[in-house]
């Protein structure tokens, strides 16, 4: 589920590239070549040939195939920012590599580039795509990457590729985008576009959820796409051979857009998708439709929501007019099945006319004022510890240190599951009369009113979230099973991991020792762990968590807090408390902060009823503020929802779709 940008080219190439252009260019950031514009397009605004496939309409030979695209369940839409640096009054920056898309792109390393980039401009470090694309000191090739971060006003930009990708005025087909191999500049939404009285004159460039939409391969992908994400024969599930990475998606032109009830973006964007289409360049890994947007100097995002009155990006699938528009243009985009190398757009006569050509044989830049960028993607909330009443044991919130982080091996997403025990949905977020703390994270962020145990008591159900199987347990005296684990998986991944169990005596303990229970610990049951040792190990309390977490970054933590702090012999009051004190600054240190963080804090099972209803809290950037999500789901969901975020093979229930599934809540893996 994770979209990369392009490799990273030969250092030595790039450094020549940078050294020559800041030796020629001091001041300024891009070639002004000073050629007349005359009455011509101009590339910087509006790049490549006219026969471009950005450029080129939709031809009446198009052949149309319904696309049946999934509906998005999360969000309608939301954008994928590509950071476009091309303002030639910004200073020549240099560009460091960073670690690619999910490492801390605050740390730079090697000087790769220079490139124009606005004093101001921040981007923060992210697991997004944050394509960028900029000019070369030749005023015409054409420089393109992803993973774009620069952390602090004026501190140097930090990206995970850099290449160059041919002219500017060419035809723009391969590039940075990483899916796809498409051009990142190309498609990309501008500013002065989708705007009143506005109109977009190309084709865009689009995300959907390879899950559920794309078709895998091999050869999982069309022309003009060069490739497939490298997961993609495993991980696409879409059934419409079609529907590959790089089709050409397009309303048709039998259809009267009068009659779709649309509103003022709404048509804009519909028009541009019957006339030009969209490209599908990246998937979402999630339930969203998105549209590459513009940022750097000037942000589309944020002139929409100056223009508009409301946001781009939906708060939901449904309730305003401009989602209603995106789910409708959903429901009725087509394939144009046809569109080819010698067939742009199907053939035969384009529907509307070409566009302009370029004013000249190269460009001449000029800067665009418009409203001020904003960052991609949201940034990630930090909680601030408060005192509350003291749980077992009696910990104080200390300042998070300094140390710089160990850098994260695996390159992935962060995760964390927190498991409470016994007392259910009921008694918990579905009264919030002794879970104060719990709640407020449940309105803040995501919480998942449809989920539940898979059985009684409770180890079959820590096998399940941990294997994707009871195992045959049916009480809480079973022992080790055998067969693949997360542990065993996340291991053989490469991927860093810890699991701490309170008030366990040492690591790796397999005997009940206080309130450490190994029905609780389902790490020591698995006998595909072999390195137990490495990483079950004793929680180290709430004045220590942060500072353990910046200190070892694993990439994946497990946390059972003891039989009192996990609610199955204390009160839900000390289990919310012990939550408080523990969790917050977990939510405050850089482990979530600088990383795609993903929190779960869910419970093992309910009550002993038939219903076993658990409450289930999914914290992120991307959770906050999805409030209520009715989706059904158990504990194989769950895991479901960690194995994709890393890319793992699905286990047992969590393969099947119909246990459920957490993605959509998942930090922006993009």
């Amino acid at each position: 589920m994770i979209r990369r940008c392009a490799s990273f080219i030969s250092l030595a190439a790039t450094i020549v590239l940078a050294a020559a252009f800041a030796q020629s260019h001091p001041s300024v950031a891009v070639a002004n070549t000073g050629l007349a514009s005359g009455n011509g397009r101009d590339a910087y605004t509006q790049p490549f040939s006219s026969t471009s496939i950005w450029n080129q309409p939709v031809g009446s030979n198009a052949m149309y195939v319904a696309a049946r695209i999934a509906p998005p369940t999360i969000r309608a839409l939301t954008p994928d920012q590509t950071v476009i640096l091309m303002d030639p009054t910004a200073p020549a920056t240099m560009l460091s590599k960073n670690g690619g898309q999910h490492s801390n792109r605050c740390t730079a390393g090697t000087p790769v580039a220079v490139a124009p980039v606005p004093t101001s401009l921040v981007v923060p470090s992210s697991s997004s795509n944050n394509g960028y694309a900029f000019i070369a000191a030749d005023g015409t090739t054409l420089v393109e990457g992803g993973a774009f971060a620069r952390c602090s006003p004026g501190s140097r930009p930090t990206v995970g590729s850099a290449k160059a990708f041919g002219s500017i005025t060419g035809d723009g087909i391969t590039g940075g985008a990483g899916g796809s191999g498409l051009s990142t500049l190309g498609g990309v939404l501008r500013v002065n576009e989708l705007v009143p009285g506005g109109a977009i004159n190309h084709a865009l460039r689009v995300n959907i959820d390879g899950e559920v939409d794309l078709m895998a391969g091999p050869g999982g992908f069309r022309w003009p796409a060069t490739r497939e994400d490298r997961y993609g024969s495993t991980r696409y599930g879409g059934s419409n051979p079609a529907l590959k990475m790089g089709a050409l998606l397009a309303l048709p032109a039998s259809l009267d857009l009068s009659t779709l009830g649309l509103s003022g973006p709404g048509l804009i964007l519909a028009q541009a998708l019957q006339h030009y289409g969209a490209y599908v360049s990246n998937d979402t890994a999630r339930p969203v439709f998105s549209i590459d947007t513009q940022a750097g100097s000037a942000s589309t995002i944020a002139q929409f929501q100056s223009a508009w009155g409301f946001p781009f990006q939906t708060a939901g699938v449904s309730g305003t007019p401009w989602t209603n528009d995106i789910m409708t243009i959903l429901k009725n985009l087509d394939v144009v099945n046809n569109n080819s190398a010698t067939s742009i757009g199907g053939g035969g006569t384009p529907i509307v006319p070409l566009t302009a050509p370029l004013s000249g044989s190269n460009p001449t830049p000029t800067p665009t004022a418009t409203a001020t960028p904003t960052a991609s993607p949201t940034a990630t909330p930090t909680a601030t510890p408060t005192a509350m009443p003291t749980p077992t044991p009696a910990p104080t919130v200390t300042p998070t240190p300094t140390a710089t982080p160990t850098p994260n091996p695996s390159g992935r997403p962060h995760v964390m599951v927190v498991m409470e025990e016994n007392k259910g949905y009921a008694a918990t977020l579905g009264t919030c009369s002794a879970d104060p703390y719990y709640c407020s994270l449940a309105s803040t962020y995501a919480t998942y009113t449809g989920w539940h145990g898979v059985g009684h008591p409770s180890q079959p159900n820590y096998f399940a979230v941990t294997s994707g199987s009871t195992q045959g347990c049916t009480s809480d005296t079973c022992g080790a099973f055998g067969g693949p684990s997360l542990g065993s998986q996340l291991n053989a991944a490469g991927i860093s991991w810890t699991a701490y169990m309170e008030s366990m005596p040492s690591a790796c303990d397999t005997s009940n020792a206080g309130g450490y229970v190994v029905k609780h610990d389902p790490f020591v049951s698995s006998s595909a762990v072999t390195d137990c040792a490495a990483h079950v190990l004793p929680y180290p309390g709430a004045t220590s968590i942060a500072s353990s977490l910046d200190l070892s970054n694993p990439s994946f933590v497990w946390i059972t807090p003891n039989l009192t702090d996990d609610m199955h012999n204390g009160t839900v009051q000390q289990g919310d408390a012990w939550l408080k004190a523990n969790l917050a600054p977990v939510l405050a240190s850089r482990w979530f902060t600088n990383f795609d963080a993903t929190v779960i804090v869910t419970m093992d099972e309910g009550d002993s009823g038939t219903t076993n209803q658990i409450p289930t809290v999914v914290i992120s950037s991307t959770a906050k503020g999805q409030g209520a999500v009715t989706t059904s789901g158990n504990h194989y969901g769950t895991l479901r929802a960690i194995e994709r975020a890393y890319g793992l093979a699905l286990l047992g229930g969590a393969a099947s779709g119909v246990n459920g599934d957490l993605a959509g809540s998942f930090g922006p893996i993009a």
